[in-house]
């Protein structure tokens, strides 16, 4: 895997990255089986969204670095806010 650094911050992350909007339609040993592949072929950067299957998305990244053991400090983690509604407590940013 080639590494690239992430501006000037030092972080070193992987030229290619996983995203995990599709993860939310699958079960959790497909979608845990796909991360770890990844993984084990030196993809360190995954990213996410809060709005992805509601949030399912990111419950299940907690669940497979858990269910891996994965160090939290060795992946690269991106995700994304939506605005889902109108009222005071249902936007993130205005």
């Amino acid at each position: 895997m080639e590494y690239t650094y992430y501006g000037n911050s030092g972080l070193r992350v992987s030229k290619i990255g996983l995203g995990l909007m599709k993860v939310s339609n699958t079960d959790i040993d497909n979608a845990t089986k796909i991360f770890e592949y990844a993984y084990k072929k030196g993809i360190n950067f995954f990213d996410t969204g809060e709005f992805y299957g509601q949030g399912k998305s990111e419950i299940m990244l907690g669940q497979m670095i858990k269910k891996l053991n994965i160090p939290r400090e060795k992946l690269v983690i991106s995700t994304k806010l939506w605005n889902f509604g109108e009222g005071p407590n249902d936007r993130m940013f205005s």
